[in-house]
């Protein structure tokens, strides 16, 4: 195929599950196209462009009135849409005023958004299946069940539109797929995550793991806080340390946390150990991660990152909605909210398991996903 456009909120200022996702799916159209454009809906055409060379994207962002002024909208619509309106508790009252129509589309062969809601202020929907769409944690139903109010980026009906439109729409995991056919009535095809150093991760999944435990964050958001709060637990620090098992904690977390949570994961043993150089780095000190995440939605990088590695993985039913079957024996879900004793008793099982190569799990999801991507793409 020759010409593709990517349509996303690009955003050079974080290293979230989002932007990394971002990156992994850019780099493979760059490879299956000779020509990809940019269209950036968070970061400016130039800082667009410099994340896109940094990371060596042979793509280029497009610049001129257009992306101007869809950027200028997007920004808009997400300052008072998925913020305003749903703090104001009137989300679903919220409707897209203002549409930037794409122009000039004659010239793609491919049109991909990542994002629900570019197709309503873009107007995709008019280019029927040139478009695939990543559909995201949009889920505006779900989000209501489970209390995430503020981040309801949708009203129901125009998820529904989009669902429902002649365009490739694909969920990024099972459980949203599911979601959706009880929902709308349609099926769609999963395209899960993958972050972009999967092959640094896989080659510590051939190696041996040590008999560490630990949680990593870059930032200290609300799940974050709420999680490592849980983890800072005396009765769970101290059954680790009684097993002979150290807890490390590695991010930005470790800056942004308050001290109460600080000084009771040092009184408990933990080491707080902050930015590592690179993800491989701190993946390779622990055995296990630990990730007792509450109600939430969106992808979970860090649970993809920690199965890749061949890593344990201690969570709960949030912590694995964007991950794929195939990890057996590395995945073991908690109880919401998790007892201390419990969730100490399944990391020092978890830590038991000697299994030596844990590679072919991790080459197989990565190839699944890479494929289940470019095939959307091809139709």
């Amino acid at each position: 195929m020759s010409r593709a456009l990517y349509i996303g909120p690009i955003d050079g200022r974080t290293s979230n599950g989002m932007t990394q996702h971002q990156e992994t799916l850019l780099k493979t159209m760059a490879g299956e196209f000779s020509r990809l454009d940019v269209l950036s809906l968070f970061a400016s055409p130039r800082d667009a462009q410099a994340w896109l060379e940094e990371r060596g994207i042979r793509a280029c962002a497009m610049r001129g009135p257009f992306a101007r002024i869809a950027r200028a909208n997007a920004l808009a619509w997400q300052a008072s849409g998925t913020l305003l309106a749903c703090k104001l508790q009137i989300a679903d009252s919220f409707p897209f005023y203002v549409k930037t129509p794409l122009l000039r589309m004659g010239s793609y062969d491919r049109i991909f958004c990542y994002y629900a809601w570019g197709v309503l202020l873009l107007g995709l929907d008019r280019f029927g299946d040139k478009v695939t769409v990543n559909l995201g944690d949009v889920m505006a139903d779900r989000h209501r069940r489970i209390g995430l109010r503020k981040w309801i980026s949708l009203r129901a009906a125009d998820e529904a539109r989009v669902v429902r439109a002649p365009i490739r729409n694909a969920a990024i995991s099972q459980f949203d797929a599911d979601e959706f056919h009880r929902l709308y009535g349609v099926r769609l095809p999963v395209i899960p995550s993958v972050p972009p150093q999967h092959a640094e991760l896989i080659a510590l999944a051939a190696g041996p793991r040590p008999r560490t435990a630990g949680f990593f964050a870059g930032s200290g958001n609300d799940i974050n806080l709420t999680t490592l709060r849980i983890l800072a637990e005396p009765r769970f620090l101290a059954a680790l340390r009684d097993a002979g098992i150290e807890f490390v904690v590695g991010g930005a977390i470790c800056r942004d946390a308050p001290e109460d949570i600080r000084a009771a994961l040092a009184n408990g043993g933990a080491r707080l150990i902050g930015r590592v150089p690179t993800l491989t780095d701190f993946y390779s000190a622990v055995g296990a991660m630990v990730a007792p995440v509450g109600p939430s939605s969106g992808l979970k990088m860090k649970s993809v990152e920690t199965l890749l590695a061949g890593r344990s993985l201690i969570t709960t039913r949030w912590g694995t909605d964007a991950v794929f079957d195939g990890f057996a024996g590395q995945v073991f879900v908690l109880e919401w909210p998790p007892d201390p004793h419990a969730m100490a008793q399944t990391v020092i099982a978890a830590l038991e398991d000697t299994t030596s190569n844990r590679s072919a799990s991790a080459r197989s999801y990565v190839d699944r996903s890479l494929a289940a991507f470019i095939r959307s793409l091809r139709g």
